[in-house]
């Protein structure tokens, strides 16, 4: 869980600018949904020795849902 968050940002067909935290890992980049970014944090609070964790997502769209998964 030793991770590195970074702030991007882009311009949608709108217009809009949107922000997101990513995560590099092997040279690709990975975005990592505020809720995965809340449960981690919760889980760490419980359990700091946390070494490794999985995320699945279900849904698509707004509706999408992601757990994390302590491994």
């Amino acid at each position: 869980t030793n991770l590195q968050l970074e702030d991007r940002e882009f311009t949608n067909k709108d217009g809009d600018i949107v922000k997101f935290k990513v995560v590099n890992l092997n040279n690709e980049d990975y975005r990592v949904p505020i809720s995965v970014i809340n449960d981690l944090k919760a889980i760490l609070e419980k359990n700091p020795t946390l070494q490794k964790f999985s995320v699945t997502k279900k849904g698509s769209g707004l509706s999408t849902k992601y757990t994390v998964i302590p491994l």
